[in-house]
């Protein structure tokens, strides 16, 4: 019996040489958290192991290993799965999930050799198994692809998007520096920049990513928007945020917010309790303007929009429809003072929102009578079109560079309609040896979604003169395409400037309105 218990150890101890089997275990934080990755290694040893946290693409664990010389090993990793969520940026409540239907996290052997991980999971563990070949040196555990481009998002935690300060008074924003992630970042150069107020600095994080930017408002520096730029890149990591500056001189509010286009510049009053406009864009195409904000409280903003403005918005051509506060408020109310410029007085919300005012083209709400702006884009700029419709509306209108002309398409009432347009000559124009000569005008109606034939239209020109040619065009009932051919076409003329400001636009100026204080 003694001789078949020591034949036993013997045979043990062999295994236990043979395969060398080994234990041991590291400490590695991330995100100021401290965590412990046990390893269990057969023909290899694991010396260090780092984490390397620098974009969504590439999340690793980075290791020193020795194989042996002659065999072939494996490591297995167990770690918890709140430490393998921070290292790999996976949702925490998801792990198991990811695992099981993810095949990203694979092991790279001495730069070159890939290896699958075979993963298993606990209730609070993971563990991560791969190969290890003999005279191995380094191995790396990631869920990406090294070298893949990605610039992921940096963010600036604890800096307000907007604000509101006063000449003379210091400005201090304190943050953080997280990944996407949300994992606190190193030591990094931080860029602060706000050009209409002539203010740069550079700033660097401390080993934990916080960060302090200070700096003076100029004293002359007049009530108004501003804005700003905080931004952060490096060889893995890049990320930019913009911060409003509401600058107000003592004794002002809502300061008229001055909104600029491609047609001019246009100044937008406005009157709120407990907040102020932070920024304003139009969309041409969609008729409709975007107003963000800032409030403390909620309450009723007083906003007066331009005419001319308007006009290239939505050219009057329907209801309007307001939406804020995640509610669509159709045929909202509004009124016009002595100038036509339109007032609307409409819900806002604490917090940072939006509010949308559109104008839609289409439906029972449609007016048949309009006369205004249409904004025509070509090659991504917009150019104002000035015309009158009747007995009709226009649903759309666009060009086609390559084939020189403009598209207007209209839905005419019982009998048709009659279209004025003002055609600027930097837009489109019809010339042959240097003489004016006849637009190619036609029509094509369309029944019951199918597009009929195409008929020359008659027109006559109204007015000609060095800027403009006038066409005045009869369309039938129900809906068809307008189409305008010329010899040439913006951004072809040789002395074509982006935007030539006629008509309308050409007086336009800054409206002085006086708001309900």
């Amino acid at each position: 019996m003694k001789t078949l218990h020591l034949l036993i150890i013997v045979i043990l101890v062999i295994m236990g040489l043979s395969s060398n089997v080994a234990f041991a275990s590291s400490i590695i934080t991330v995100n100021d958290t401290q965590y412990e990755i046990v390893f269990d290694t057969v023909n290899s040893t694991v010396s260090s192991i780092l984490p390397y946290l620098n974009s969504y693409a590439v999340n690793s664990l980075n290791m020193n290993i020795t194989g042996d010389k002659q065999y072939n090993g494996s490591v297995t990793l167990t770690l918890t799965k709140d430490a393998l969520a921070n290292i790999f940026c996976i949702p925490k409540f998801d792990v198991d999930n990811y695992l099981k239907n993810n095949n990203s996290i694979f092991a790279l052997i001495d730069g070159i050799r890939e290896e699958h991980i075979k993963t298993s999971s606990t209730d609070n563990n993971v563990s991560l198994t791969f190969d290890v070949q003999a005279g191995s040196k380094n191995a790396i555990i990631t869920n990406g692809f090294v070298g893949m481009a990605v610039e992921p998002l940096v963010d600036f935690k604890g800096i307000p998007e907007v604000d509101i300060y006063r000449p003379d008074q210091q400005v201090i924003f304190n943050g953080t520096l997280v990944d996407a992630c949300g994992r606190h970042l190193g030591e990094e150069k931080i860029y602060y920049t706000a050009e209409q107020l002539n203010v740069t600095k550079q700033v660097m994080s401390d080993s934990k990513g916080k960060f302090s930017i200070n700096f003076t408002i100029p004293e002359n520096t007049e009530s108004g928007h501003y804005t700003s730029k905080i931004e952060m890149y490096s060889k893995d990591l890049s990320g930019a945020k913009t911060i409003y500056l509401i600058i107000e001189k003592k004794g002002e509010s809502n300061i008229p917010f001055l909104f600029k286009t491609d047609f001019g510049s246009f100044e937008i009053p406005y009157h709120f309790d407990h907040g102020e406009v932070i920024d304003v864009n139009q969309d041409f195409i969609e008729n409709s303007l975007s107003i963000e904000y800032y409030a403390t409280k909620n309450g009723t903003m007083e906003i007066l929009f331009p005419k001319t403005l308007m006009d290239l918005v939505s050219a009057n051509i329907g209801s309007t429809t307001v939406t804020t506060g995640y509610q669509d408020l159709t045929k909202f109310p509004e009124r016009l003072d002595s100038e036509n410029h339109r007032i609307f007085d409409i819900p806002v919300f604490e917090g940072k929102n939006f509010i949308n005012i559109k104008i839609p083209k289409y439906g029972s709400d449609a007016e048949y009578n309009n006369a205004g702006l249409q904004a025509l884009t070509i090659d991504n700029t917009f150019y104002p079109v000035p015309y009158n419709i009747t007995g009709g509306i226009i649903q759309n209108f666009y060009a086609n560079h390559y084939f020189k002309r403009i598209t207007v398409e209209t839905i005419g009432a019982n009998g048709g309609g009659h279209l004025h347009l003002e055609l600027p000559r930097n837009i489109l124009d019809s010339i042959q040896n240097g003489k004016d000569t006849r637009f190619l005008v036609t029509d094509t109606l369309i029944v019951n979604g199918l597009q009929g034939d195409t008929k020359p239209a008659h027109y006559t020109e109204s007015q000609t003169n060095a800027d403009t040619r006038t066409l005045e065009i009869d369309f039938p009932q129900g809906r068809s395409f307008v189409e305008i051919k010329g010899t040439q076409i913006v951004p072809e003329f040789p002395f074509a400037v982006p935007v030539m400001l006629i008509g309308l636009v050409a007086s336009i100026a800054f409206y002085s309105v006086k708001l309900r204080k």
